[in-house]
């Protein structure tokens, strides 16, 4: 009961902080508006825990806002911008950072981050070759 409350609570907050976006929108509507994408809506297809990665590798670099933004920020903005619920994720952020590479004969803890690395380097190396 008391997991599932505090689930229920921060899924509240998190949409609370949606909430604030989508008035910010209606207040100003160029608030999301700087260089826009009119295409169809974005959805987030990988994992939440892979989104979760990302978010946190932002937020742990401070490279959104000079790193003067929460991680609850965060974690709201994503979840309105990709359109997937992120209830939890306090929790989900807790087992990342507890993943020991030595535990799962991993060199990484970061599984997503260094999914688009290789993905990255590789597309580079293809070009590199034609």
């Amino acid at each position: 009961m008391i997991v599932f409350l505090d689930h229920l609570i921060q899924y509240i907050e998190v949409e609370i902080e949606c909430t604030k976006f989508r008035k910010n929108e209606r207040i100003n509507p160029d608030y999301l508006n700087l260089n826009v994408y009119n295409g169809i809506p974005l959805n987030w297809t990988a994992s939440k825990r892979a989104l979760l990665e990302l978010i946190y590798a932002l937020y742990l670099t401070m490279s959104i806002n000079h790193g003067k933004i929460s991680i609850k920020e965060l974690v709201g903005f994503f979840s309105h911008a990709f359109h997937i619920p992120l209830p939890g994720y306090h929790t989900a952020l807790k087992k990342m950072t507890d993943r020991s590479p030595q535990k799962v004969q991993l060199e990484s803890r970061a599984f997503f981050l260094d999914e688009l690395v290789t993905a990255f380097n590789d597309k580079f190396e293809l070009l590199d070759e034609n």
